[in-house]
């Protein structure tokens, strides 16, 4: 009697497990860190080009989903995306010290909006933990400002178009309602155009992106 006790418990139980990986809607935050990056530049100066790759500094991302998950292990979602960092100048400042024939300091900062449409697959499940990949194309504004204390001048540009994504991550489920995402991305900022004069500048901006989350099923 005790065996078919137990063996009926622990079918109950071995039954319970994949609840919490049902289908359904959820939303979802997420914050991080862009730990690696660069803005590819391409300057035009009185017909003469120049092309830099330039670093990012470490910035903040955010972002909000409101997505569905399928029972077949799929899931879908649109994702506000947004990206504030700083870009490493160096190279830059030499290239304008050179052309104005003078010392050139430089601060440029970036920032990226952008709302994507994402479909993630998970490639693995236990009973509370589930390992994901995922890709999204979207639509958005990268905005650069520049400065340049020496000559008391700050001025912007900002650019709309094409971004992407690729990511991946874990999701952990705390129970059937929540549960915790940390998550990798690489993330692809619209391009930056900008010019006047013959003279132009292009800036293709790319970031490596680690963040965690909550996510709340309903």
């Amino acid at each position: 009697m005790k065996m078919t006790v137990l063996a009926s418990a622990a079918a109950l139980a071995l039954m319970a497990s994949p609840a919490l990986a049902q289908s359904g809607n959820y939303i979802q935050g997420n914050l991080g860190l862009n730990f690696a990056g660069q803005s590819d530049l391409n300057l035009v100066l009185d017909g003469d080009s120049y092309k830099e790759d330039l670093d990012l500094e470490t910035g903040v991302f955010a972002s909000a989903a409101f997505g569905h998950k399928f029972a077949n292990k799929w899931s879908v979602e649109g994702e506000f995306v947004y990206l504030d960092t700083d870009v490493d100048v160096g190279t830059f400042e030499d290239i304008l010290s050179d052309y104005f024939e003078e010392d050139v300091k430089l601060d440029i900062g970036t920032k990226v909006y952008g709302v994507m449409a994402n479909a993630n697959y998970e490639f693995y499940r236990s009973a509370n933990t589930a390992l994901y990949a995922g890709a999204g194309i979207g639509y958005g504004k990268v905005e650069y400002k520049l400065a340049v204390p020496d000559a008391d001048f700050a001025g912007s540009a900002d650019d709309n178009g094409f971004m992407w994504q690729v990511k991946a991550g874990l999701i952990y489920d705390i129970n059937e309602k929540t549960a915790f995402d940390f998550g990798y991305r690489y993330l692809s900022a619209p391009t930056g155009k900008d010019g006047i004069d013959g003279d132009s500048l292009s800036v293709d901006t790319s970031a490596h992106v680690l963040s965690a989350g909550m996510r709340f099923n309903f």
